[in-house]
């Protein structure tokens, strides 16, 4: 079962559940007998009412553990309530954030910022913005999912232990992150392990200040306030990959002409 294979559970009652596909669409039952993943929203269509065996146990589901093909608990979330819009690996449509500026800064619950550090590893323990390493690039991998991008061209990367690594050379699926948007410049990011990002005031860590990405609840430690900056321009790299054939030729000539500006 790879990513496309995966879906996201949401409870909508007793019995009663929706299916996320990987691709934040639903999964929704036609008329004539066809069925889809591509719905955006989830109304009576994309409803499936769970039959139960003999037993009375919920297949694949036990005590709200998800069991493996072998029996075995594993450590797939519970279904959610269908109150929560925190569901892994969506955001609700009426609450998506947009970024603006070209850069970002975060601030966690403790007013302390985001670093990226050069040796990979990430803090929260910056009282002030005082270098680029806590300032990072925001990466649109599709509406309501992002990856960071640091200085240092690394991308942020949330491990299966729930630790934060900032040295990655490209944006695969470790290193998205849903958003979800907690208020007016105020966000939170859900892993791709259905974690969210949280900020913890641990002095005794190494970097002082840690951050993780190992909660399953969405609390006032997992909302960051997000600063933006408008007057960073693209570097010449960035500016670079994101142009077409014809755009690189006219940067060569403007470069060649007056310098990298």
């Amino acid at each position: 079962a790879n990513i496309w294979e995966q879906f996201t559970v949401k409870k909508i009652g007793t019995n009663k559940i929706a299916l996320l596909s990987y691709h934040n669409k639903y999964v929704s039952a036609q008329p004539r007998g066809n069925i889809v993943a591509d719905r955006s929203h989830c109304e009576a269509w994309e409803h499936f009412t769970v039959s139960y065996s003999q037993d009375g146990a919920v297949p694949g589901r036990s005590n709200d553990q998800v069991l493996n093909v072998d029996g075995a608990p594993s450590t797939a979330p519970p279904l959610y309530d269908a109150v929560s819009d925190a569901v892994p690996g969506r955001i609700n449509d009426k609450q998506e954030y947009t970024f603006q500026g070209s850069s970002i800064s975060l601030l966690g619950h403790h007013k302390m910022f985001v670093k990226a550090h050069d040796n990979g590893n990430v803090s929260c323990d910056q009282k002030q913005v005082s270098s680029s390493a806590e300032k990072y690039k925001v990466v649109t991998i599709r509406p309501g999912v992002i990856a960071l991008k640091s200085v240092g061209r690394k991308f942020l990367s949330a491990q299966v232990d729930g630790s934060l690594q900032w040295n990655r050379e490209t944006a695969n699926i470790w290193e998205q992150f849903t958003v979800k948007k907690i208020g007016t410049n105020k966000i939170a990011l859900l892993s791709y392990h259905n974690k969210y990002v949280s900020a913890q005031l641990d002095v005794s860590a190494q970097p002082r200040g840690n951050i993780v990405a190992d909660r399953r609840n969405c609390m006032a430690h997992e909302h960051f306030d997000v600063i933006s900056y408008y007057q960073d321009a693209p570097d010449i790299k960035d500016r670079w990959e994101q142009s077409s054939v014809t755009e690189k030729f006219a940067m060569l000539k403007h470069i060649n002409k007056y310098g990298e500006n």
